[in-house]
């Protein structure tokens, strides 16, 4: 925390302000200022599925992008062809992902739906079983579905939660269709007790924003915290205007329990640290439903 202390002395009255969780994540881009998604990252995923096609022979057109956001990566496959629907249980990422597909000219289903109700029929916006070739789940985004803004929780619940996730995710894929999904690097949790990220600096109309992250655990808890800073400058005299925050709780998921949520649910794992270019947060793992299936 010694780096937004530094911030903090600059500041003539300290003032930290929570600020919702869309804003927070709309600004959290990785070095394109011009556009709502990462060209670098969606043509690693490209390149992503066409490995798999060529390993698998199962083309990919059809994605299903859970915790779609603010827009990255859906936008840009969109505009390179690919047919995208995207959910999200956040209204106010709903209006920042219409906003931005309207900015670029592309048309994508936004679904508002809990991930436990993924397959539920809900006034026309269904999502049908076995129509998918692959389900994206990125920037971690699998780990608050049981959490999502809240501070406490209590174990079991939550991994019946995630557990019912998962098993909406393996039906919403056709057979031989695959999982892409992203989580906490492993050395967040490798005992150091805080784990600082340096996000890097946006540049956002007249402002210059250094964005960090710090990252602890509560292990007999099962709790993952990251208290998430933006630091806001002038954009041409460089003085410090404000600082804002927001705190992410969710359930502390280490790799071997991902991978076994997966095996219950059905999945083969196929990949685990895949390297996607463009990505370069957390670590992924590609599985994938068998041709065969014997569990829906």
């Amino acid at each position: 925390m010694e780096i937004i202390n530094k911030y903090f002395h600059e500041l003539d009255s300290i003032s930290v302000l929570k600020e919702p969780v869309a804003s927070f994540w709309e600004c959290v881009h990785e070095g394109w200022p011009e556009k709502c998604y990462s060209e670098k990252l969606v043509a690693g995923l490209i390149e992503l599925f066409k490995q798999c096609q060529t390993q698998f022979g199962n083309p990919i057109h059809k994605i299903l992008d859970l915790g779609a956001g603010a827009g990255n990566p859906s936008i840009g496959l969109a505009k390179a062809g690919y047919e995208i629907v995207a959910v999200d249980k956040d209204p106010d990422m709903a209006t920042y992902f219409n906003t931005n597909a309207n900015i670029e000219s592309v048309k994508i289903p936004f679904v508002f739906r809990d991930w436990t109700a993924l397959l539920i029929p809900n006034h026309g916006n269904e999502i049908t079983p076995s129509s998918f070739d692959i389900v994206i789940c990125r920037g971690n985004s699998f780990i608050y579905a049981g959490t999502w803004e809240t501070l406490d929780f209590i174990k079991p619940a939550v991994r019946a939660t995630l557990a019912l996730c998962m098993k909406n995710i393996y039906a919403a894929l056709r057979p031989g269709g695959f999982f892409y999904i992203d989580i906490s690097r492993r050395i967040e949790y490798s005992g150091i007790p805080v784990h600082c990220e340096n996000i890097g600096f946006r540049q956002l109309h007249d402002e210059v924003i250094h964005i960090y992250w710090f990252v602890r655990y509560e292990p007999e808890k099962c709790k993952r915290i990251v208290d998430a800073f933006r630091v806001f400058h002038d954009r041409y005299t460089h003085k410090l205007k404000k600082i804002s925050s927001h705190t992410f709780v969710s359930y502390h998921l280490p790799h071997n329990e991902l991978i076994s949520l997966c095996i219950e649910a059905g999945f083969e794992c196929i990949n685990e640290y895949v390297r996607v270019a463009g990505e370069d947060h957390y670590d992924i793992f590609l599985f994938r439903k068998p041709n065969s299936p014997n569990k829906e």
